[in-house]
Protein backbone atom coordinates (compact mmCIF):
# COMPACT_ATOMS: atom_id res chain seq x y z
CA UNK A 1 0.00 0.00 0.00
CA UNK A 2 1.30 3.21 -1.00
CA UNK A 3 2.55 5.20 2.31
CA UNK A 4 2.23 2.10 4.65
CA UNK A 5 4.71 2.37 7.20
CA UNK A 6 6.85 -0.73 8.34
CA UNK A 7 8.17 -0.85 12.28
CA UNK A 8 10.19 -2.74 13.40
CA UNK A 9 10.54 -2.91 17.31
CA UNK A 10 13.90 -4.42 18.49
CA UNK A 11 12.67 -5.70 21.82
CA UNK A 12 9.64 -7.95 20.10
CA UNK A 13 11.36 -8.48 16.81
CA UNK A 14 7.49 -7.85 15.15
CA UNK A 15 7.22 -6.84 11.40
CA UNK A 16 3.63 -5.41 10.23
CA UNK A 17 3.30 -5.34 6.83
CA UNK A 18 1.56 -7.35 3.78
CA UNK A 19 3.96 -8.01 0.37
CA UNK A 20 1.80 -6.12 -2.01
CA UNK A 21 5.10 -5.23 -3.90
CA UNK A 22 7.51 -7.10 -5.93
CA UNK A 23 10.81 -5.26 -5.12
CA UNK A 24 11.59 -3.73 -1.68
CA UNK A 25 14.33 -1.89 -0.93
CA UNK A 26 15.58 -1.35 2.83
CA UNK A 27 18.04 1.79 2.94
CA UNK A 28 19.56 3.91 5.26
CA UNK A 29 22.97 4.91 6.90
CA UNK A 30 25.38 1.87 8.10
CA UNK A 31 24.92 0.56 11.56
CA UNK A 32 20.76 1.19 11.70
CA UNK A 33 19.55 -2.57 11.07
CA UNK A 34 19.23 -2.64 7.30
CA UNK A 35 20.27 -6.62 7.24
CA UNK A 36 17.89 -7.39 10.46
CA UNK A 37 14.98 -5.89 8.94
CA UNK A 38 15.17 -6.70 5.54
CA UNK A 39 16.14 -10.65 6.43
CA UNK A 40 12.92 -10.52 9.13
CA UNK A 41 10.74 -8.70 6.17
CA UNK A 42 11.39 -10.87 3.29
CA UNK A 43 11.02 -14.36 5.68
CA UNK A 44 7.89 -12.63 7.36
CA UNK A 45 6.76 -12.35 3.76
CA UNK A 46 8.23 -14.95 1.82
CA UNK A 47 9.90 -12.37 -0.12
CA UNK A 48 13.31 -13.50 -1.25
CA UNK A 49 16.71 -11.69 0.54
CA UNK A 50 19.62 -10.42 -1.22
CA UNK A 51 22.33 -8.48 -0.30
CA UNK A 52 25.20 -7.80 -2.70
CA UNK A 53 28.06 -8.81 -0.45
CA UNK A 54 30.88 -7.19 -2.97
CA UNK A 55 29.45 -3.51 -2.67
CA UNK A 56 31.81 -2.34 0.52
CA UNK A 57 35.02 -3.55 -0.86
CA UNK A 58 34.02 -1.99 -4.20
CA UNK A 59 32.77 1.62 -2.60
CA UNK A 60 36.21 1.75 -0.39
CA UNK A 61 38.72 0.15 -2.86
CA UNK A 62 36.97 2.01 -6.01
CA UNK A 63 33.72 4.74 -5.29
CA UNK A 64 33.80 5.02 -9.30
CA UNK A 65 33.22 1.67 -9.96
CA UNK A 66 30.93 1.22 -7.06
CA UNK A 67 28.67 4.14 -9.01
CA UNK A 68 29.29 2.90 -12.47
CA UNK A 69 27.83 -0.56 -11.18
CA UNK A 70 25.03 1.11 -9.25
CA UNK A 71 24.06 2.70 -13.18
CA UNK A 72 24.25 -0.29 -15.03
CA UNK A 73 23.32 -2.93 -12.45
CA UNK A 74 20.50 -1.84 -10.58
CA UNK A 75 17.92 -1.61 -14.18
CA UNK A 76 19.26 -4.99 -14.75
CA UNK A 77 18.22 -6.05 -11.66
CA UNK A 78 15.01 -4.45 -11.79
CA UNK A 79 14.37 -6.10 -15.15
CA UNK A 80 15.22 -9.95 -13.97
CA UNK A 81 13.24 -9.62 -11.03
CA UNK A 82 9.93 -8.46 -13.21
CA UNK A 83 10.29 -11.18 -15.63
CA UNK A 84 11.25 -13.95 -13.32
CA UNK A 85 8.04 -12.75 -11.35
CA UNK A 86 9.95 -12.46 -8.01
CA UNK A 87 8.99 -10.53 -4.57
CA UNK A 88 12.75 -9.76 -3.57
CA UNK A 89 13.49 -7.70 -0.53
CA UNK A 90 17.25 -5.67 -1.29
CA UNK A 91 19.12 -5.00 1.46
CA UNK A 92 20.08 -1.59 -0.09
CA UNK A 93 20.09 -0.27 -3.46
CA UNK A 94 20.43 3.03 -5.73
CA UNK A 95 18.75 5.41 -3.27
CA UNK A 96 22.41 4.78 -0.97
CA UNK A 97 24.10 5.64 -3.67
CA UNK A 98 22.71 9.67 -3.87
CA UNK A 99 23.03 9.62 -0.18
CA UNK A 100 26.93 8.41 0.59
CA UNK A 101 27.82 9.59 -3.07
CA UNK A 102 26.83 13.38 -2.10
CA UNK A 103 28.15 13.01 1.69
CA UNK A 104 31.67 11.36 1.04
CA UNK A 105 31.66 14.04 -2.42
CA UNK A 106 31.66 11.99 -5.31
CA UNK A 107 30.08 12.66 -8.28
CA UNK A 108 26.76 11.51 -8.63
CA UNK A 109 24.61 10.53 -11.55
CA UNK A 110 21.31 12.38 -11.01
CA UNK A 111 20.31 11.52 -14.18
CA UNK A 112 20.62 7.37 -13.99
CA UNK A 113 19.27 7.74 -10.24
CA UNK A 114 16.18 9.05 -11.33
CA UNK A 115 16.17 6.41 -14.39
CA UNK A 116 16.46 4.11 -12.04
CA UNK A 117 13.81 5.68 -9.95
CA UNK A 118 11.15 5.42 -12.44
CA UNK A 119 12.31 1.87 -13.51
CA UNK A 120 11.80 1.20 -9.54
CA UNK A 121 8.42 2.78 -9.55
CA UNK A 122 7.27 0.84 -13.01
CA UNK A 123 7.79 -2.10 -11.28
CA UNK A 124 5.96 -1.43 -8.15
CA UNK A 125 9.12 -0.99 -6.22
CA UNK A 126 9.15 0.92 -2.81
CA UNK A 127 11.89 2.26 -0.68
CA UNK A 128 12.33 1.29 3.24
CA UNK A 129 14.27 4.09 4.75
CA UNK A 130 15.98 3.37 8.30
CA UNK A 131 17.75 5.25 10.51
CA UNK A 132 18.76 5.26 14.41
CA UNK A 133 17.83 7.94 17.12
CA UNK A 134 21.14 8.19 17.23
CA UNK A 135 24.76 7.70 15.84
CA UNK A 136 26.90 9.19 18.78
CA UNK A 137 30.04 6.58 19.18
CA UNK A 138 29.57 4.20 16.01
CA UNK A 139 32.70 3.82 13.60
CA UNK A 140 31.35 1.90 10.19
CA UNK A 141 33.30 -0.95 10.58
CA UNK A 142 34.56 -1.00 6.65
CA UNK A 143 34.92 2.39 6.17
CA UNK A 144 36.61 4.81 8.94
CA UNK A 145 35.44 8.00 7.76
CA UNK A 146 31.84 6.80 8.38
CA UNK A 147 31.67 8.37 11.96
CA UNK A 148 28.73 9.09 13.61
CA UNK A 149 28.06 12.51 12.94
CA UNK A 150 28.72 11.52 8.87
CA UNK A 151 26.30 8.75 9.45
CA UNK A 152 23.55 11.18 11.03
CA UNK A 153 24.08 13.54 8.08
CA UNK A 154 23.22 10.42 5.68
Amino acid sequence: MAGERIMFDYESIEISCSMEHSIVWVVGPDMCGKTQISRALAERTGARYFKALSEHGTLVRTPAEFSAQTRYCEPRQIDMIVQLHARVVLDRGWPCEHAYGTVLGRTVDAASLAEIDRLSVQAGGIVVCCWRSTYDGIVDDIDARLTGQTLQHI
